[in-house]
C-alpha cells in the first residue's frame, strides 16, 4: 500500500528542505513542486530532476501513463485553465473534506 503526503506552505517557508529530507528516506519519492508540473512539465518540457526532459523520463512518462493513458491525453491548456481559477493560498482552508474534524488537517 503507498501513501501520499501533500506538503505546502508559501514560499520560504521550508518545504523543500522538509521535502529533500524525506525523499531521502527509503520508499519516498519526492516529486518536488508538481504545482508547476503541467506549465513547465508538461507543456514545456523542461528537465526533470533526473537530467532528462520531462518527454524523455522514465518516471514521469509511467505517471502519464497510469495517469491519464499518457500525457498526450491530456488538455494541458484547459487544465491550466482550471489550476490558475483555483490555485490560490486563500482557498486551502476551505479545500479540507467535510466533516473532516480540523484536529486531522495540522
Amino acid at each position: 500500500m503507498s501513501s501520499v503526503l501533500f506538503l505546502g506552505g508559501l514560499g520560504r517557508s521550508g518545504t523543500t528542505l522538509v521535502e529533500r529530507l524525506l525523499g531521502e528516506l527509503p520508499g519516498c519519492c519526492a516529486l518536488g513542486e508538481v504545482v508547476h508540473l503541467w506549465q513547465r512539465d508538461v507543456r514545456d518540457d523542461e528537465r526533470c530532476g533526473c537530467g532528462a526532459r520531462f518527454s524523455a523520463c522514465d518516471f514521469w512518462d509511467t505517471v502519464g501513463e497510469l495517469a491519464f493513458g499518457g500525457w498526450h491525453q491530456v488538455d494541458v491548456y484547459r487544465v491550466l485553465a482550471l489550476q490558475g481559477a483555483v490555485e490560490r493560498t486563500r482557498y486551502i482552508p476551505g479545500s479540507r473534506p467535510t466533516g473532516s474534524p480540523r484536529s486531522t488537517w495540522r
